[in-house]
């Protein structure tokens, strides 16, 4: 980021974070070359935030109603509890997690609109 100032976050949670939203980008994404981003940015308030998209199908709006819900999840394998993890660690550092839609016209396939998880930072 050009801004060039760190943020105020646990390094051990930052951590935690970030290998939950990395490890379900790899279980979605389609392997192909720059199919997971990570990225900075930030919001209309000036707040740092750390995006993280793959190119995968996306989650439909129902899925999305309870994505940071402990428990849900739509996976055989999974425990429900990362997501819902990622944002209470988040939460515990005055940041936020989130899922927003996006529409990407560079996604491979017919479907054009997915996903990100987006990290945004407490104001210094």
């Amino acid at each position: 980021d050009p801004g060039g100032s760190a943020v105020r976050f646990d390094p051990l949670h930052l951590h935690e974070v970030l290998l939950n939203l990395l490890n379900n980008a790899v279980r979605y994404a389609s392997r192909q070359p720059a199919s997971i981003r990570i990225f900075p940015a930030r919001d209309a308030a000036g707040r740092r935030e750390l995006h993280v998209q793959d190119d995968g199908p996306g989650i439909t709006p129902e899925v999305r109603d309870h994505l940071f819900e402990p428990f849900y999840t739509t996976s055989s394998k999974g425990t429900g509890l990362g997501l819902y993890l990622a944002r209470e660690l988040c939460l515990n550092n005055d940041a936020k997690l989130d899922y927003e839609y996006r529409f990407d016209p560079s996604a491979l396939g017919p479907r054009k609109a997915s996903g990100r998880f987006v990290i945004t930072f407490a104001l210094e």
